[in-house]
């Protein structure tokens, strides 16, 4: 599933978005799941790093799509993003952020599903990842990536009504990583 989050303060835009979308999914046989945000404060506050997808107004109440971008990228450098403009002299400054692309308002669907291919050609090849929940929030690995997982448990504990032990526990294991890229965290413990 193609998780999508869209942050656009126009409910028309919005929900031509959402049905330029729709075809898209219908189309390529691709099951997607939208998820709206009026504002880039409510953005950034609500935000998980399972998102696939994030399509940005630029012009929006109070934070910025740009700004809201810069945070993004604070937080999650994984996510593909691509602006929705209706000033394309923005757009390029979407390369600071790394965004895949922009889309002009109001999106055209030919010229949007174009775009889409190249997003879900990079989902695909990012889609074989990890989730890891850290003390400053869940981060996204991408399998390739990772050098070594280890992970180590204090003690034994058996799983309620097995009777077998497992060498882990939800409430006393550690994990260490260590990835190839330079952008990840070293090997640390969480």
């Amino acid at each position: 599933m193609l998780r999508c989050a869209i942050v656009e303060d126009s409910p028309r835009e919005l929900e031509h978005l959402k049905e330029c979308l729709a075809r898209y999914s219908a189309e390529r046989d691709i099951p997607l799941e939208t998820t709206a945000f009026g504002d880039a404060a409510s953005f950034l506050e609500h935000y998980r790093a399972d998102y696939d997808i994030v399509f940005m107004d630029i012009e929006l109440p109070g934070i910025n799509g740009m700004e809201a971008a810069h945070r993004l990228r604070e937080i999650d450098q994984q996510v593909i993003l691509i602006f929705v403009t209706n000033m394309a002299q923005f757009a390029v400054k979407g390369y600071e952020v790394d965004a895949l692309d922009y889309i002009i308002k109001p999106a055209q669907y030919g010229p949007l599903s174009i775009k889409l291919d190249r997003a879900a050609q990079r989902w695909r090849a990012a889609a074989e990842s990890v989730m890891v929940a850290l003390p400053t929030g869940t981060q996204r690995l991408l399998l390739w990536e990772i050098y070594y997982i280890e992970v180590q448990a204090p003690e034994p504990c058996r799983t309620p009504n097995s009777g077998c032990t497992a060498r882990a526990s939800c409430a006393a294991t550690s994990v260490i990583w260590s990835t190839r890229s330079t952008s990840r965290p070293s090997p640390a413990a969480t």
